[in-house]
């Protein structure tokens, strides 16, 4: 989920909030954009298509194994955007 009272400095855009994504989609394209439920989050939790696969085969449990292949980062709220729309045409249906 995002954090309003954590700030982050971000080379591109300066101090800006922070937000958390798995590395997968940080620096990937077309791996999928899956989201935590949160309405009240503009940028909640995201994860690529195979961490979703990881998350859905361990039962939706987080776990410290779960954390260690998705390899959470913390990136700024704008480029989040970026990674949202390089990443989202790609995104499995969910089932949860």
């Amino acid at each position: 989920m995002s954090d309003r009272d954590k700030r982050v400095h971000c080379n591109s855009h300066g101090s800006a909030v922070a937000t958390f994504v798995c590395q997968h989609v940080h620096k990937g394209k077309d791996l999928g954009f899956c989201l935590a439920t949160d309405p009240d989050d503009p940028w909640p939790d995201a994860w690529c298509n195979a961490c979703d696969e990881a998350l859905e085969a361990n039962g939706w449990k987080w776990n410290d194994e779960i954390e260690k292949k998705m390899h959470v980062v913390a990136i700024c709220n704008k480029c989040y955007e970026r990674v949202r729309n390089r990443n989202s045409r790609a995104t499995r249906s969910l089932k949860n």
